[in-house]
């Protein structure tokens, strides 16, 4: 992923033959121009752009394509550029960027997340950049999340238990109710929910959420909402 701002996505990945594949998804709810610039992908100049699914060439761009128009789910996918020397690709990632690689406390705001759903949650702040604080305690570590937010771990089977605390964050007022959801991989199915914090609002207390959750493999913490702000107060695995 090169670009996300919550509705609008662009992936890239640069092909053995020198040209790069892009996809533009528009997750949003309505029709909008998605934009994927030379300086995101690693090209400059003038760059020929074909459509994949369409079958066709849509010509030579320079700087930047726009897909005009991508409604509701939809997307576009581009091949750009010519053949040749295969572009760099980043780095990967080290394992213990992206998973449970030892014993003791790892903290999930230590890790990037392997998939998302919904709002990108703010790491070690609230959604509006603030302290996270949930019952009057502020925490140096955890997730802020608006509305619809679903982030998934992968914890290689290796931890035991997860611990976390969860709240409204004080800057909201307003009467929506909420829920925090933990969940075993399966972001929708009911028999995944490890955990359900039930319908909490600005006025319910904080809850502390304990869980085993040894074996499982990609742990999925979900906070569902319209427009209030949550907290996650410093969500961590222990791995014996």
């Amino acid at each position: 992923m090169v670009y996300d701002n919550g509705d609008h996505e662009v992936f890239n990945k640069p092909l053995a033959d020198g040209t790069t594949a892009v996809l533009l998804l528009n997750r949003g709810s309505e029709a909008a121009d998605i934009t994927v610039s030379w300086d995101q992908i690693n090209l400059k100049g003038r760059q020929k752009v074909r459509d994949l699914w369409q079958g066709q060439d849509l010509g030579k761009f320079k700087d930047a394509y726009t897909a005009s128009g991508l409604k509701q789910h939809d997307h576009r996918l581009l091949k750009i550029g010519s053949k040749g020397k295969p572009l760099a690709t980043p780095a990967p990632l080290p394992p213990e960027r992206y998973t449970v690689t030892r014993k003791g406390i790892t903290h999930l705001s230590d890790l990037a997340y392997i998939w998302r759903f919904g709002n990108a949650p703010k790491t070690n702040q609230s959604f509006n950049d603030k302290l996270i604080v949930i019952a009057g305690t502020t925490y140096d570590r955890g997730f802020g999340c608006q509305a619809v937010s679903k982030i998934m771990f992968k914890l290689n089977g290796k931890a035991s238990h997860f611990n976390a605390q969860i709240g409204l964050d004080p800057s909201y007022q307003g009467d929506e109710a909420v829920s925090f959801k933990v969940r075993n991989e399966d972001p929708i199915g009911p028999d995944s929910i490890l955990y359900d914090s039930g319908k909490m609002t600005k006025d319910s207390p904080a809850k502390r959420i304990d869980l085993d959750v040894t074996g499982v493999d990609c742990l999925i913490l979900s906070f569902e909402g319209k427009e209030a702000l949550g907290n996650w107060g410093d969500p961590k695995v222990l791995c014996d």
